[in-house]
């Protein structure tokens, strides 16, 4: 069994980096407007920063514990259904809009971590009512209509 406990830091630091490449990038898709971008700037550095400094630290104590001792095979069983997740999130996002997608994939989700069927239902209404009402509320993010189905535009 290898020791792999900088492994999911070191994803954290990468989807970081793209995370910001991309949140530069969203001031001139709204025309120089640079507001849109302020939360997912402290969002990305945030992440930046402080998946550096766990990478930093498992580096520095690769033996610290034995508990991070990581099999890899456990870990792709693990990591690989959220990985197809998020692929799948952005396919439905596409087809069904911001809102089927976040509550049909959020409670997938959720299920996947342990929540009985209801309290993921629960908890991805929720989570997707927090994130409508962050994106297009509160920071007027444009909302991309479904290609199948626009359920804003229904209401």
């Amino acid at each position: 069994m290898k020791t792999l406990n900088w492994l999911p830091p070191a994803a954290f630091l990468v989807f970081g980096a793209v995370f910001l490449a991309m949140s530069l990038r969203l001031g001139e898709s709204f025309g120089g407007g640079y507001a849109h971008r302020t939360v997912p700037l402290c969002v990305s550095t945030t992440v930046l920063v402080l998946s550096a400094w766990q990478v930093l630290k498992a580096l520095q104590n690769p033996e610290k514990a034995d508990d991070n001792k990581i099999d890899p095979k456990e870990f792709l069983l693990h990591a690989l259904p959220l990985v197809f997740l998020m692929g799948l999130y952005g396919v439905f996002q596409t087809w069904f809009g911001f809102i089927l997608a976040s509550l049909s994939i959020g409670i997938v989700v959720f299920r996947l971590f342990g929540n009985s069927w209801v309290s993921a239902a629960i908890n991805a209404v929720i989570a997707t009512t927090i994130f409508y009402a962050l994106f297009f509320d509160f920071m007027n993010l444009y909302n991309p209509p479904g290609r199948l189905l626009d359920l804003p535009g229904i209401f």
